[in-house]
């Protein structure tokens, strides 16, 4: 067994071996790259679908809270308040019939009522003063009582406001800390009278679909960040591309669609591991076929003068012999010639030689030569030749008796 050392690279075979290697790569850099495209192409298409979907469940969440508040604003004795204050009876009412169109929504988590110039809160837990609202039951360091005093002044309609962590005791008396986004509503016809419901985002997203529970982003309509169901924060503004990045250099899909009653949603769809692993292999096939490019810019033209080597001798070989073919038999013809007069002198020399050694033998003489040239059915451009001698001999002849 020969060492490794001594072994001599066939450089035809590598070349071929590269080539192989090169056009294999090629194909598969087409391939991925179309397989690239085609799988991010399905996924966008098949997220802008459930994407559709969900918007509208979530459309209908905000409808059905729009329809909730609407009722609680139509509530007659606050229809009629005056900001005169008002007595503890209507309080009740007012907390009795809110509580009945509030309290069965799960996404809303908590709710009070303020009216200007009261000195009580109603509220999901009852009629409380603002004072022990905000310090023991609704505790938020964003939004304190006097936040929602100032905002009862100024005002009106409906407004989201970024979501916050609020400590809110449960009618068990246990304490749950949650981010919840503060929605407030005012009626048009006056400002003496606020709605404020604290949204559970996070329920509201996975009662609309679970596809919403992660990389979901919700915006005022002056592009202000509201609320997010991240642990981590990727993007505080809506994005103006379709494609955004985050600290760590992972790639999000963007889908950006308004939510009827509700804020704008964007959506981060992150990069799939289908369509990270046809990107690595992307990327691999092409570092191969630069790699087999370069070898084989290295070992193909001594490689193919090699292989070459024998084609141009067959081509030198069919220009030699590329004289007309009668020029081919006028050679045959004459080499022929020259054969039948070497036969004649050899038999006039055999016909002396036969007369003087046998008395009987009078007289001979070459009378004919056939010749017939006649192609090679089976190899082009060789021919064979059939010769036929025929002699004219003079014998004597006697009939039993010694004497001539």
């Amino acid at each position: 067994m020969k060492r490794l050392g001594k072994l001599k690279l066939n450089t035809q075979l590598l070349a071929v071996f590269f080539a192989a290697v090169l056009l294999l790569s090629v194909g598969h850099f087409f391939v991925y790259s179309y397989l690239l495209n085609t799988v991010q192409g399905e996924e966008e298409s098949l997220s802008r679908e459930r994407m559709g979907s969900a918007i509208a469940e979530m459309s209908n969440l905000f409808d059905d809270a729009k329809a909730a508040y609407v009722e609680v604003l139509g509530i007659e004795k606050l229809k009629t308040y005056n900001g005169d204050g008002m007595d503890m009876y209507s309080l009740a009412q007012i907390q009795l019939l809110a509580t009945k169109a509030l309290s069965h929504k799960a996404y809303i988590h908590s709710w009070f009522i303020m009216l200007d110039g009261c000195d009580q809160i109603i509220s999901k837990n009852g009629i409380i003063m603002p004072e022990s609202y905000f310090e023991y039951i609704c505790v938020s360091d964003t939004y304190d009582g006097a936040f929602w005093q100032a905002r009862l002044q100024d005002t009106a309609g409906k407004q989201f406001f970024p979501a916050a962590v609020y400590s809110t005791r449960q009618n068990n008396g246990k304490k749950m800390d949650l981010m919840l986004m503060p929605l407030t509503v005012s009626p048009g016809w006056h400002a003496k009278t606020m709605i404020v419901l604290l949204l559970d985002m996070r329920t509201m997203c996975r009662n609309a679909d679970t596809y919403m529970e992660t990389g979901t982003y919700f915006f005022d309509e002056d592009g202000t960040f509201l609320y997010t169901t991240d642990t981590e924060t990727v993007i505080d503004d809506i994005p103006g591309e379709d494609f955004v990045k985050d600290g760590a250099g992972g790639q999000y899909m963007v889908l950006q669609s308004p939510v009827r009653n509700g804020p704008d949603c964007v959506k981060l769809l992150p990069e799939s591991e289908a369509t990270a692993l046809l990107q690595n292999n992307f990327i691999l096939c092409l570092g191969i076929a630069l790699g087999a490019i370069v070898l084989v810019l290295i070992f193909i033209p001594r490689s193919v003068k090699n292989m070459m080597a024998p084609v141009n001798q067959m081509v030198s070989l069919v220009r030699q012999h590329a004289t007309p073919q009668e020029e081919n038999l006028h050679g045959i013809r004459q080499e022929l010639e020259q054969i039948l007069k070497s036969r004649e002198q050899q038999a006039a020399d055999l016909a002396q030689r036969d007369a003087a050694l046998s008395q009987y033998f009078l007289h001979s003489r070459l009378k004919n030569v056939y010749v017939d040239v006649e192609p090679v059915s089976f190899n082009r451009g060789f021919y064979t030749v059939d010769m036929r001698f025929f002699y004219s001999v003079t014998l004597q002849a006697y009939l039993g008796s010694p004497a001539p």
